[in-house]
Parts: C-alpha cells; structure tokens; sequence
C-alpha cells in the first residue's frame, strides 16, 4: 500500500497522441474564441464610456414616460452595468487562462496545470449557464410583463 501511494504523488502527465491532438486544438479554438472575446469587451467597455458621457443626453430626447420612469433608477443602472463589466471581466480572464494552462501542461507535461486550464474552462462553463439562464428567466419575464400576464 506505501508503494502504490508513492506511484500515485509522483503521477506524470500521461495522454496519448489522440487526446494531445484534441487538446492542442481545443486551446487554439479557445485563444481565437478569446480574442475575439477581448474586442467585444473593448467595444462594451467604449460602449460604457460613451453612455456615462452622454447618458444625460439621451435621456433628454427620450419621451416623457421612459424619462420618468429611468430618473431614479440611475444608480441600479449603473450597478448592472458594473455587476456586467466584471463579470465579463472575470470570464475573459478564465477563457484566456484555460488555453495557456493546457498549452503549458502539454508542452512541460505538468498534471497541475492541466487541472489549473479544466479549472478555469469549468469556470467559464458556469458562468455562461448562469448568465443564460439569467437572460432567459429576464426574457420570459418580461414576455409575461408585457402581455399583462404578470
């Protein structure tokens, strides 16, 4: 039993050429899938910019009814588009950490970094069913709000 201890602390990275191959490709796609990520928050973030700049203007040329109805809501607007900016902050970080975690686990053959990189894709694979059930459950509600069911 001590003996089998000692093999199993001093696991080495073990995958064949197949799942290698799977998983090299799985890390380009989830760089290209990254970057891609990268500009849309750079976009989200000028879009943010852009909105605090001009947020009392368009308000302005808004009718009477929606004026009314944002003038004391400034600040829960402003604390979802802050609760968003992180999150979407947060879930790059994952995304751009899972490809350079697998990538450093095949090429060093490190078992920790190979679990740092599914760690990181687990993360993100939570956070994207969580905002989509959040956009969904938002979407059904205001179908019932807006058909006077609710």
């Amino acid at each position: 039993m001590e003996e089998l201890t000692t093999t199993l602390s001093l696991f080495e990275l073990e995958i064949d050429f197949d799942a290698q191959d799977s998983l090299k490709e799985s890390a380009r796609w989830s760089k290209f899938i990254a970057i891609v990520y990268s500009i849309l928050f750079g976009f989200w973030l000028l879009y943010v910019c852009l909105f605090a700049a001009f947020a009392n203007t368009m308000l302005q040329y808004l009718p009477l009814q929606f004026r009314v109805f944002y003038q004391g809501k400034s600040f829960v607007i402003w604390l979802i588009i802050i609760l968003i900016t992180v999150a979407f902050g947060f879930y790059l970080c994952q995304i751009l950490r899972f490809p350079n975690q697998i990538s450093r686990a095949i090429k060093q053959n490190d078992q920790q970094a190979l679990e740092n990189g599914f760690v990181a894709l687990k993360i993100c694979c939570i956070i994207s069913g969580i905002t989509g059930i959040g956009f969904t459950l938002f979407k059904i509600i205001s179908i019932l709000k807006y058909s006077n069911l609710l």
